[in-house]
């Protein structure tokens, strides 16, 4: 990795992700729930269940970035270096 490697990057709040994946999620599952869907229904619980681990993953990145951010000052302190 090349760079700088103060610089750090940080993901901005994914509420419009989120809400995209919620309203794809819940549109899935209304397919999903439709006695038409009997071909595709293996394929819609597929998507579904790829975007939850999306979901999941996002939810996971922020957790992971907010305890970086916290304990970023302590690490980058002249005394730790």
């Amino acid at each position: 990795m090349k760079g700088n490697p103060a610089e750090i990057f940080a993901m901005k709040s994914p509420d419009e992700i989120r809400q995209l994946l919620e309203d794809h999620i819940m549109t899935l599952q209304s397919v999903g729930a439709s006695k038409y869907s009997r071909s595709v229904k293996s394929l819609v619980a597929k998507w579904e269940k790829d975007l939850m681990k999306i979901s999941d993953c996002i939810d996971l990145w922020m957790k992971v970035q907010s305890k970086w951010m916290y304990l970023e000052s302590i690490f980058s302190g002249e005394d730790i270096k």
